[in-house]
């Protein structure tokens, strides 16, 4: 059945089912008015952010199912909280769609939309459906954060250390293998493909980290490294050493770039969609980071250092130090990345 034929009030009583309430103590009024309801609490500063995709820029469905779409769609909006140290709480969901788009096509993305948000105990209180010729999805997430543990890109000082989450590089490797297949062991495909199509927002990373930790700057990584490090050295006015030898890259991906004929580096620092962490702590506290991890099962690595901003931001190869330019995803740059 395609969404002209039941037209948007039915294709709306179709998806009213995702007024998704996983948390509903703070959701006064949900889907199904002008606006949805919500207790605000005292002790939170409120979070907003907002992430738009759209076909054939930031997705192609020939390389990802609907449902797959609906998850990740979601996990990229809660990765942007985690990267505040907060917690993700209620989110609203805006579609543009065409009328040859099938309904089922539409069912199956909020299913994916509602395996996310149950996993991260995230309310769906509504959104809305326009008329597109591309598929366009906007999502709105709120979330929550303790004064006291908000962490912004800005607080980084000469001194402290650089440090991720998990691998990088695996997200990238992953697309590559996706758009340009060739024989490779199936455990790797695997690997590298679902951290793809099912990024995993480090949430609870996030919260172990910034309450445990002196954590002075922080960012996600959705446009890759080297990209998000400018970002923390523009915002807290530092230069950065990024150590080469230290970025974390998986055996998957090291073993994709040598079936593609690529450097596994380059998928780390400029691949992008890992959302893994980027983080500075102040220096000497590597113990905690160890701490942390043994807590989360989530491995982190120093990967290196903050300097004075006339030093600029530099990656570290063996004795050779050079600059290190943000190359990765960027809407008006010609060195942007094919739909990452």
């Amino acid at each position: 059945m395609y969404i002209s034929e039941i037209g948007e009030f039915g294709l709306i009583e179709k998806i009213k089912e995702t007024s998704i309430l996983f948390n509903s103590s703070l959701v006064i009024k949900g889907n199904g008015d002008d606006a949805a309801v919500l207790k605000q609490e005292e002790k939170y500063w409120l979070l907003f952010t907002t992430d738009m995709l759209v076909e054939n820029v930031h997705f192609d469905l020939n390389f990802i199912t609907p449902r797959q779409l609906g998850y990740r769609a979601l996990a990229v909006n809660i990765s942007d909280v985690a990267a505040m140290g907060g917690i993700p709480t209620n989110a609203l969901v805006s579609l543009g769609i065409n009328g040859k788009m099938t309904v089922e096509t539409v069912s199956q993305f909020y299913r994916g939309l509602k395996d996310c948000a149950k996993e991260f105990n995230i309310n769906i209180v509504g959104g809305d459906t326009v008329f597109s010729k591309e598929f366009i999805i906007n999502i709105s997430l709120l979330g929550k954060v303790e004064p006291e543990f908000c962490c912004f890109r800005s607080g980084a000082r000469p001194g402290d250390l650089l440090a991720v989450t998990g691998n990088i590089g695996t997200s990238a490797a992953g697309l590559k293998m996706l758009k340009f297949p060739k024989k490779c062991p199936a455990a790797v495909r695997k690997i590298v493909e679902k951290k793809h199509l099912f990024p995993e927002p480090r949430v609870r990373e996030s919260r172990v980290l910034v309450k445990s930790c002196h954590v002075t700057a922080l960012n996600d990584i959705s446009d890759g490294l080297a990209s998000e490090v400018h970002e923390i050295a523009s915002a807290s006015n530092v230069g950065v050493v990024v150590e080469a030898d230290k970025i974390p890259i998986s055996t998957a991906a090291r073993k994709v770039a040598e079936i593609y004929g690529e450097n596994p580096l380059d998928f780390a620092l400029f691949g992008g969609e890992d959302f893994e962490l980027v983080f500075c702590i102040s220096g000497g506290e590597e113990w905690a980071l160890t701490e942390a991890a043994e807590r989360t099962g989530v491995d982190i690595t120093v990967c290196g250092r903050v300097v004075e901003r006339s030093k600029g931001v530099k990656l570290l190869k063996g004795d050779q130090l050079v600059p290190l330019y943000p190359l990765g995803w960027d809407h008006f740059s010609k060195n942007t990345n094919d739909i990452l």
